[in-house]
């Protein structure tokens, strides 16, 4: 087992202070992509399955999913439509988790990010809270 000193080096320091403050990771919100994905995957569909049914090319499903570009407005309602939801549900504000997955989710991210850091497997990386 490797030891990481987690130890804050300023007195006064909280166990968060030595975290690094990355405002990507440290973000609960969702992106539209990480949405899009996360919708497409719960209707069964893979990216070229979606880009066969709205007539796009597999790279531009991929590409809105990676939040490198967004889908026209026009595309909007038939994306919606293939995946069976509201396009408001697509369309939705980016929000903070309130379910059990989206705090999965977010742990899972420390994990990796924490076994980095250090350089070693996420399996490796044990993870307790205390509430």
């Amino acid at each position: 087992m490797r030891n990481v000193p987690l130890s804050p080096a300023t007195p006064g320091a909280t166990p968060l202070d030595i975290l690094p403050h990355d405002d990507a990771m440290l973000s609960t919100a969702e992106s539209f992509g990480e949405r899009l994905a996360r919708l497409r995957k719960a209707a069964g569909f893979t990216q070229g399955d979606l880009a066969e049914q709205l007539g796009v090319s597999m790279t531009s499903v991929c590409y809105w999913e990676q939040d490198r570009s967004r889908p026209k407005h026009a595309r909007i309602k038939a994306l919606a439509d293939a995946l069976d939801v509201d396009e408001a549900e697509l369309l939705a504000p980016a929000r903070a988790p309130s379910a059990p997955h989206d705090f999965q989710h977010l742990v899972a991210r420390a994990r990796t990010e924490i076994a980095h850091a250090a350089g070693i497997e996420p399996a490796k990386v044990k993870i307790v809270i205390e509430i």
